[in-house]
């Protein structure tokens, strides 16, 4: 019979070596979740397989015999070599990974993208193509590894975690509030004095424009915008230069807010929360993808 394939030839030798290293049956027992009668009959089989003797046993001891000595030599030389070889193997396999990465324009992208050329220095040979899109993706038919979404899609087999959560508010530079003056309410008639950048998805469909009071009550607004952008960084750089009302997020704007640079609009209302979700199929594991997905949910921390 050829050894190597009898069906609990490495099972056996495992066990062996267990014992050659711990020198008790029992220590050997716990750390496989067997019992000892199921260790010494591992044991008695591989000797049988071998037909040698391995171990000298009594009472209280366990010693190996000049065979048992070699044998666990040549095992645990040889699991080492396999080691060394599937580690390699590992290495070229993930070495050789493209890895595609759906981005939504905006709060991710300023969080996330400038970190990306980190996590390629410590994984040489990988590939990531990196989509930056405003609308709903199909996983499967655009081959998509890994994506930050706006909402939670409707596919069944993915991992998914919820990453950013901040409220979503409306701004003004002190020029413009200085030249054009401050919205007093929700009313049409009162917005359609000023000029708000409001938001569109790829596919060139309005948002729907809510507002939330103190008590959590929605307000549905019905204005219709001069200007319309599908990105939140864009909207900002727009707006910065003092024509425009434009959406973002406290944590954007510490710094000209406290000293007064930047003016919340309507600060008794919130306009929705932007939340921002990371997203990767289950089915398709792959380490590096893996690594990339933890990676970007730290870059959210």
């Amino acid at each position: 019979m050829d050894i190597l394939h009898h069906k609990n030839f490495h099972q056996d030798a495992r066990t062996f070596c267990l014992v050659a290293e711990n020198g008790s049956f029992s220590t050997t027992g716990k750390i496989l979740n067997i019992n000892q009668s199921t260790v010494s009959r591992r044991i008695i089989e591989l000797e049988e397989i071998l037909q040698v003797i391995l171990i000298k046993r009594n009472t209280r001891t366990v010693k190996l015999t000049e065979s048992g000595e070699k044998f666990y030599k040549l095992y645990k030389s040889q699991e080492e070599h396999y080691k060394q070889l599937f580690s390699s193997f590992a290495d070229q396999a993930n070495s050789n990974v493209t890895i595609n990465l759906s981005v939504p324009m905006g709060v991710a992208d300023n969080v996330m993208s400038h970190k990306i050329p980190e996590f390629l220095k410590t994984h040489p040979g990988v590939r990531i193509n990196i989509i930056y899109q405003n609308r709903k993706i199909d996983f499967i038919k655009e081959s998509i590894d890994i994506a930050i979404l706006r909402h939670i899609p409707k596919q069944q087999t993915i991992k998914i975690k919820l990453i950013y959560n901040e409220s979503f508010n409306l701004y003004a530079t002190k020029g413009y509030v200085e030249n054009h003056g401050m919205p007093k309410n929700l009313s049409n008639e009162e917005l359609n004095k000023h000029h708000v950048i409001c938001a569109i998805d790829d596919d060139l469909q309005l948002f729907d424009m809510n507002a939330y009071d103190e008590q959590n009550n929605m307000h549905t607004i019905d204005y219709i915008p001069t200007l319309a952008v599908n990105n939140i960084t864009n909207a900002i750089q727009i707006g910065l230069n003092g024509d425009f009302i434009f959406g973002g997020m406290d944590s954007l704007f510490e710094k000209p807010l406290k000293n007064g640079d930047i003016i919340k609009v309507l600060p008794q209302y919130t306009f929705s929360n932007l939340k921002l979700y990371l997203v990767r199929t289950k089915d398709d594991y792959n380490p590096v993808a893996e690594e990339l997905y933890r990676f970007i949910e730290q870059c959210f921390v």
